[in-house]
């Protein structure tokens, strides 16, 4: 999950949740110590499968990299709730379980998605 259209798409396909780990890192709240970097706040981000979380070098699929700060957990719990709001608006819905019974889903190409983008 990388977005709040992740989370919406995730909801709508019948998820009961998403893990939120990579959006959740670089807040606050987090474990870590916030880093400067060339003018920049970054925190370190470690997936649960990584190796320096496991610890061993057996079935490793989590990442390790810099994450840009992000300040509190609340701005991004905010950001995914009105994007989730936003996405069932678009389809008319009220509640999840109604954007959960929406039975119609398109697949778009790149080049739709790009013609569909604002025109200056």
């Amino acid at each position: 999950i990388k977005s709040p259209g992740d989370v919406s798409k995730a909801m709508a396909l019948g998820a009961d949740a998403v893990m939120l780990g990579r959006m959740l890192s670089g807040t606050r709240e987090t474990p870590g110590e916030i880093i400067k970097y060339n003018g920049q706040l970054w925190k370190k981000y470690r997936g649960s499968a990584s190796f320096g979380v496991k610890m061993r070098n057996e079935f490793i699929e989590g990442e390790e990299t810099m994450v840009a700060y992000k300040g509190a957990v609340k701005n991004v719990i905010d950001g995914i709730s009105d994007g989730l709001r936003s996405s069932m608006s678009y389809m008319n819905c009220f509640t999840l379980d109604e954007l959960r019974n929406i039975e119609t889903f398109a697949i778009l190409s790149n080049s739709s998605y790009l013609e569909r983008l604002p025109k200056m």
